[in-house]
């Protein structure tokens, strides 16, 4: 396989920064809409349903980032204080036991939020199709078992569904409904799950936080065995000014404007590497390349 894709969860503002990161990357011919595969997980199941619908990135952005964006004009409503902290406290930067997160999934089973049609309605607004692009695997975990699957164009699941329940943050959104199991947030298993993008030659990770301690090592080892067999590996993150602007809080809708501009930004600033990988050249005394 040639050229994978890996796009990570991180909210409403992750959607913003990542979409506005892969528009930056197109505009100074860097494209990567022709990825082989494109892992999705959380906000990156939206953005990659985006990147491999054949829609233009540019026309996207307009729809969803721009000054009157397509979207329900809706608060995202945070569950209420003791719920957040009992899920934030379960959910760790550490990779989940899969009891731990059947543990996630129990409270998003109970938690109330809004109406699944109302969730499935606005992921379906969002997308603006039903059509599974080919090389999209959205990522997400069963509420009841913890066990994780990742859905494809041949899992019969429809997009809207799969990519709901990629995005169902425990206590944030319903879980969703598949084949008789009800499903949560892919990032319940890893934030990246860049492992899932298989031993491609030529790896792309574009993440809206901050990678380090932890996340490097669990990063790392997702990619160790592409890593092992020749994979150039470039990973796209956030400038760090940007990332202390939102505060930490992903889901903060206030901050999305920015968060696509400052993409584009960043996506403009690693087209350099992203070309060089692109085009199969290996920088020189480097196995993989990190820009920011």
């Amino acid at each position: 396989m040639g050229l994978a894709v890996v796009l990570a969860g991180g909210g409403s503002v992750g959607v913003a920064w990542e979409l506005g990161v892969l528009a930056g990357l197109e505009a100074e011919d860097a494209d990567l809409s022709g990825a082989d595969r494109i892992v999705g997980t959380s906000a990156g199941a939206i953005v990659g349903s985006l990147l491999g619908s054949g829609v233009p990135l540019r026309d996207s952005g307009r729809r969803l980032l721009g000054p009157d964006p397509d979207l329900p004009a809706e608060h995202i409503v945070p569950p209420a204080p003791a719920l957040l902290a009992e899920v934030n406290a379960l959910w760790s930067d550490g990779p989940l036991t899969q009891a731990a997160r059947a543990e996630l999934g129990r409270i998003a089973l109970a938690a109330p939020t809004v109406p699944l049609k109302r969730w499935r309605a606005r992921i379906a607004t969002t997308l603006g199709t039903a059509a599974w692009p080919e090389a999209l695997v959205v990522i997400a975990v069963d509420a009841e078992d913890g066990a994780f699957r990742a859905f494809d164009a041949a899992s019969g699941a429809p997009l809207v569904d799969a990519v709901a329940a990629s995005c169902t943050i425990p206590g944030w959104f319903p879980p969703v409904p598949i084949e008789g199991r009800r499903w949560v947030d892919g990032g319940l298993r890893s934030t990246t799950n860049a492992d899932l993008a298989g031993l491609a030659e030529r790896i792309v990770v574009i993440a809206p936080f901050r990678i380090d301690g932890v996340s490097r090592r669990r990063l790392d080892s997702e990619l160790e065995p592409a890593r092992a067999a020749g994979a150039q590996v470039l990973v796209i993150l956030p400038d760090q000014a940007f990332i202390e602007s939102t505060g930490g809080s992903l889901m903060d809708p206030s901050h999305v404007p920015a968060a696509g501009l400052v993409g584009v930004a960043d996506g403009r600033r690693a087209a350099a590497d992203a070309r060089v990988l692109l085009d199969g050249r290996r920088p020189a005394g480097t196995a993989d390349r990190q820009a920011r």
